[in-house]
């Protein structure tokens, strides 16, 4: 059971088209979902990094409203615009939130650091590509 709520919860934050009306449903979407893969990648590095106790509580009220409507959405039928507020609240970390400095000088500090966010990177965007295609292959065009 937490495998499907795992998978309805990926499949909301995975955007495959572009637009909501598809004019073609085969056409090439591997740019438009990396982009968006590298989003949610740089949102996870961010909330390793983070520390609990540096959040305002304004902040984690804030969080945690743009969060529930998401997580009641999880066990019905998944759309792309139910998961509308983790998609606001991402590109907000990316933009203002998101330690660049911090990254930069962990990156200038040793080499092994750049590595291992590339491997890390890489291994997201085979998982993340590897369930985006078997959600493909699952559903049935009518």
């Amino acid at each position: 059971m937490s495998i499907s709520y795992f998978k309805h919860f990926f499949n909301g934050l995975d955007i495959f088209f572009s637009t909501p009306h598809i004019k073609n449903i085969f056409a090439d979407h591997t740019l438009f979902s990396t982009f968006n893969y590298s989003i949610w990648f740089l949102v996870l590095i961010h909330l390793v990094r983070i520390k609990i106790i540096d959040l305002d509580f304004t902040q984690l009220i804030s969080v945690i409203g743009l969060i529930l409507p998401v997580l009641l959405a999880v066990p019905v039928v998944i759309e792309v615009r139910y998961f509308l507020p983790a998609h606001i609240l991402a590109y907000g970390v990316i933009a203002f939130g998101f330690d660049y400095k911090g990254i930069l000088k962990s990156f200038l500090y040793t080499k092994w650091e750049i590595a291992h966010y590339f491997v890390l990177y890489l291994l997201w965007l085979i998982v993340c590509f590897t369930l985006s295609s078997s959600t493909i292959e699952s559903l049935v065009i009518p």
